[in-house]
């Protein structure tokens, strides 16, 4: 699994577009992804989750604790590891947008969101073999695990 993290407009998309150019991934096997969507059956086999945080923020304007949004997005980051797991020709991607650097939100509902997703971001980091930090397009490699 390989976590991109960066700023806003800062490329990662087109970052990870590059990324899979170079390593001879096949576009019409890269599935943009979202927990909306199901894993069964999916012919695809690179799948992008694109702006995790927008599902973090929609979790908060919704019933659920704190502690429930982080454990319901671990939940779905250890069955995209399983999913990936399953076939050496997978590949799961995780992007998501960097909340630190900017300025603290005064609403109440996008603070609790910009917490919640460092959380869930932690978690990325931690399991995925591979963070790469990406700034003004260029990509600098945070954690790159050896392949087993």
């Amino acid at each position: 699994m390989h976590f991109i993290i960066g700023g806003a407009y800062h490329g990662k998309k087109q970052w990870v577009k590059d990324e899979l150019n170079r390593t001879k991934k096949s576009v019409e096997k890269v599935i943009d992804w979202s927990p909306e969507k199901s894993l069964e059956g999916l012919q695809q086999d690179v799948l992008v989750w694109y702006s995790m945080e927008n599902w973090v923020l929609h979790q908060c304007h919704g019933p659920l604790q704190d502690d429930e949004i982080v454990e319901a997005f671990k939940n779905w980051i250890d069955q995209l590891d399983l999913w990936e797991k399953k076939k050496q020709t997978r590949s799961v991607m995780l992007v998501g947008t960097d909340q630190s650097k900017g300025i603290v939100p005064l609403d109440q509902t996008m603070r609790r969101a910009r917490d919640l997703s460092g959380w869930c971001f932690q978690h990325s980091a931690q399991i995925s073999s591979r963070v790469t930090r990406v700034w003004y397009g260029i990509g600098e490699e945070l954690k790159q695990e050896e392949e087993e």
